[in-house]
C-alpha cells in the first residue's frame, strides 16, 4: 500500500458516545473539573461519579461567552445525535493561590489559543494531564461496561426523537 492512505472510520450507527480528550490544564492538578455543556446527557452523571473518585467537583463553565460546547471537537458527534461530553481540567489549581488557574487560562485564551505561540512551554506541570487522562479513561470504561447506550436528557437539543 505504498503511497496510499488508509482511513478507517467507525460507523456512526455503532458509536455510543463521544468523550473529548483535549482539555487538560498544563499547570498541575486541579480540585475541580469543568463540564462544557453540562446537563445534556447521562455522560454528565458518569463524569460526576468519576470526578468524585478523584476528590474533584464538577463546576459550571467559567467561560460561557466562549461557547466552547459548540466549538470543540465533540460537537460534530452531538450534532448527529450521539451523546457527547467535553470534560476539562478545572481552574482551582492545587497548591496555588486563589485565582492562579483562572489567570493562566485567561492568559492562554488571549495570547496563545489558536495562535502561532500555542506551543509546549517549559513551565508546564503535567500532573493535571495525568489526572485528566485517568478520569477520561474511567468514563470510557464505564460507558463500555453499560448495558445500554448513554442517553440524552429530556430537553437536550441534540436528542433525536
Amino acid at each position: 500500500m505504498k503511497g496510499k492512505i488508509l482511513l478507517l472510520l467507525y460507523p456512526l450507527a455503532r458509536t455510543v458516545a463521544s468523550i473529548n480528550l483535549d482539555n487538560s490544564f498544563p499547570y498541575g492538578r486541579t480540585s475541580d473539573v469543568i463540564n462544557f455543556g453540562d446537563g445534556r446527557s447521562e455522560l454528565d452523571d458518569l463524569l460526576r461519579e468519576v470526578a468524585g473518585t478523584q476528590s474533584r467537583t464538577v463546576v459550571p463553565d467559567p467561560f460561557p461567552t466562549e461557547g466552547f460546547y459548540f466549538r470543540l471537537d465533540h460537537f460534530e458527534f452531538a450534532n448527529v445525535g450521539i451523546p457527547a461530553i467535553s470534560p476539562a481540567a478545572g481552574i482551582d489549581a492545587i497548591g496555588k493561590p486563589p485565582g492562579y488557574g483562572k489567570a493562566k487560562v485567561d492568559e492562554y485564551l488571549q495570547r496563545d489559543y489558536h495562535q502561532v505561540g500555542d506551543e509546549v512551554r517549559p513551565d508546564w506541570d503535567y500532573g493535571g494531564a495525568v489526572q485528566d487522562t485517568q478520569m477520561d479513561f474511567l468514563i470510557g470504561l464505564r460507558v463500555a461496561e453499560m448495558k445500554g447506550r448513554p442517553a440524552w436528557k429530556a430537553g437536550a437539543e441534540f436528542k433525536r426523537r
